[in-house]
């Protein structure tokens, strides 16, 4: 199985200039980027060449975990240490020692984790596979996270109560009037009403008096917003089909015809999102019922999107609605784990006072309940599991996507058994779910299926395995980063249901040190059990392949090219390949081991688009995408011309042969 580094992985050397070991200097980057960004792990003791990974180990594990813990705890080094003695593992392989090192996502207050001294210059972020040095925008708004518990009771000077829509504070007012007809508050008007909510206070430090960034969002005119937070932009769209690119039918967002504030948006969207819902007839406590918990799941879902928001962020806050899901973004990353978020109980509100607000009109739940209840909510009705994820670039964003898919639906089954007929009858209840949901979402990963199932991880990756060897999936990408498709599906670019999102930037899971050992304290452990605890895969010896070329090169007069149609060949050179070809493109059914075999010949020479190798073996394009090219591009048996872009309109493969010239 071919071994690459992740978004959540990274090898080290550390033998150090004479060879007796020493930490690498270009730890403490990746240290700071797996800090700032979900955690990762660092292993010591592995040498990447261009092609493969080389076993070196470590020659005094213990003398690098002293000099490693010196140095965490120097503040000239690294601004903060999140690492203990039960982050680090040190294990064998072959008689050598190799230090695993699992780096956690660091608490919002002590982000941005940084080096030498200064968050501007030695802020990182992992992007990729690469450790990314933030810009001055992200570093300023990491510190404002960290000292600021709430971003919105910050007192705004050269503002008052002129820069507000009266018509929102009054129809908010009635609101909160129908909801809590006796609430105190409402004895107030005036400026003295909104220093009520926290819309207007006096900050005692400065003794400045005025409107707050929540009275300004939730209240305010567009345009005044938009002085304090230039980036601000809210969009409702709502779709006729379940298409990420399809048109709008209906759309609101700021265009001069309302206040553009918070609250108009949410209570012009509310009513959008549940208007066509069914409200069954129900009598609780001698009252009709009015709400089903999937109105509350999507009140609740926009609500967090509203009051979760990074204001100060590029994305724009965008809901979506569609025939078969709802789909929520907000500016900003998540201040807690997805994991803590899920399991509910734990609050740590961006715009607390925002949150409050809502809470007074009735909307929202109390801190910590707000996810749980949405999944809650489509829990009641059978519908798959919503997906809550994460997203770096362009800008941090965070994603909510509630399908009104069964866990089966019809259309996916039936598409199953066009696809793979009486095979299924083989399969076992959770296998056939796996399928579903690629069948469903257009890819699948481990972590959706345990929100799915609840399985455990290793269990997932055992059923993947055994579908991808029975053809029913394809695999993409390696290790927390893997993704499945169907075999004969197009590989799916993740859409978060709503808008088009690059895999290779969203992760949902980081190493877990506990399944690396039982034993969370140092102690010994093989690398084929760490790397396979972790679904590294495994390590064949000291021969791991491929990282691929990190560019195209130019070499001039090397003879090799990209071959974009057989017509480009010289005809000796196409009759040649058509040769090799014959076996199997004269031939109606073949075994996978011969087609390998002469794709490995065919691409032996130059680089050849899937449309050549299609029309060379008389094969379908898709089919040799599918159940060719990704895998053994995967495998390491093929590089791509084009590495750093997988979807390059041009892209075409090449029997790997790293001595071999690139194309011109």
């Amino acid at each position: 199985m071919t071994l690459r580094e992740s978004v959540e992985v990274e090898f080290k050397l550390a033998i150090g200039q004479d060879g007796k070991g020493k930490l690498p200097h270009d730890i403490w980057p990746t240290y700071s980027a797996f800090a700032n960004t979900r955690g990762g792990v660092i292993v010591l003791g592995i040498k990447e060449h261009k092609d493969r990974y080389e076993l070196i180990g470590v020659l005094d594990a213990d003398k690098l975990l002293v000099d490693l813990f010196n140095q965490l705890n120097n503040p000239q080094r690294v601004s903060c240490n999140i690492i203990s003695d039960k982050n680090v593992v040190v294990f064998e392989e072959a008689e050598r020692k190799f230090i695993a090192i699992e780096v956690p996502r660091a608490p919002r207050r002590n982000q941005p984790v940084y080096v030498n001294g200064n968050p501007l210059s030695g802020t990182y972020r992992r992007l990729h596979e690469g450790d990314r040095l933030c810009d001055g925008e992200t570093v300023r708004r990491m510190l404002a996270e960290q000292t600021q518990d709430t971003r919105d009771l910050k007192v705004l000077r050269n503002y008052n109560l002129d820069d507000l829509d009266d018509e929102s504070v009054r129809v908010y007012r009635q609101a909160m009037a129908d909801a809590r007809g006796t609430h105190p508050f409402l004895e107030f008007s005036g400026v003295e009403f909104l220093r009520r909510l926290g819309a207007w206070r006096k900050d005692r430090e400065t003794g400045d008096e005025g409107l707050t960034v929540a009275g300004l969002l939730m209240f305010g005119r567009a345009e005044s917003i938009r002085e304090e937070f230039p980036y601000y932009t809210v969009d409702y769209q709502e779709r006729a089909n379940a298409a990420a690119e399809s048109a709008w039918i209906d759309r609101i967002t700021i265009d001069g015809t309302w206040s553009g504030n918070v609250y108009d948006f949410f209570r012009r969207v509310y009513r959008k999102l549940v208007s066509d819902l069914r409200v069954p007839f129900e009598i609780k406590d001698g009252r009709r019922q009015d709400e089903t918990p999937v109105h509350k799941a999507l009140r609740e879902a926009i609500v967090n999107t509203l009051t979760h928001a990074d204001y100060t962020g590029r994305a724009s806050i965008f809901v979506v609605k569609r025939p078969d899901m709802f789909g929520f973004r907000n500016p900003g990353l998540m201040r807690i784990s997805i994991a803590q978020a899920l399991q509910g109980g734990e609050s740590d509100g961006r715009n607390r006072t925002l949150q409050q607000m809502f809470l007074l009109i009735g909307a929202g739940e109390k801190a910590g309940s707000g996810v749980p209840r949405i999944y809650q909510g489509w829990a009641g009705q059978h519908w798959r599991p919503p997906v809550l994820r994460e997203r770096e670039d362009p800008s941090d964003q965070t994603l909510l996507e509630l399908r009104m898919v069964d866990l089966l639906p019809v259309e996916s089954v039936t598409k199953l058994q066009d696809m793979f007929g009486d095979r299924l009858n083989y399969l076992d209840q959770n296998q056939r779910l796996i399928l579903a949901t690629a069948a469903t979402e257009g890819e699948v990963t481990n972590s959706r299926i345990q929100t799915i199932c609840g399985l455990h991880r290793a269990d997932i990756t055992r059923m993947f395995q055994g579908l991808v060897k029975d053809e029913f999936l394809i695999q993409s990408g390696r290790t927390s980063g893997t993704t499945y498709h169907l075999v004969g599906d197009e590989a799916a670019q993740l859409d978060a249901g709503f808008m088009v999102v690059d895999t290779t930037r969203v992760r949902e899971s980081t190493f877990d040190a506990n399944e690396v050992s039982s034993n969370p304290q140092r102690g010994n452990l093989s690398l084929n059990e760490a790397t396979s605890s972790s679904e590294w895969g495994k390590l064949p010896g000291n021969d791991v392949t491929s990282i691929e070329v990190a560019s195209l090169r130019e070499s001039e007069g090397s003879g090799v090219k990209v071959v974009e149609d057989l017509s480009d060949l010289a005809p000796e050179a196409s009759n040649k390949l058509l040769n090799i070809a014959s076996q199997v493109a004269q031939s109606g059914r073949v075994s996978s081991e011969v087609t390998r075999a002469v794709i490995i010949e065919i691409c032996r020479n130059d680089y050849m688009t899937i449309r050549v190798l299609a029309q060379i073996l008389q094969r379908g394009e898709q089919h040799i995408r599918d159940r060719f090219i990704v895998p053994m591009t995967n495998e390491g048996l093929l590089i791509r011309a084009y590495p750093t872009a997988a979807n390059h309109p041009k892209q075409a493969y090449r029997t790997k042969n790293m001595e071999a010239p690139a194309p011109q």
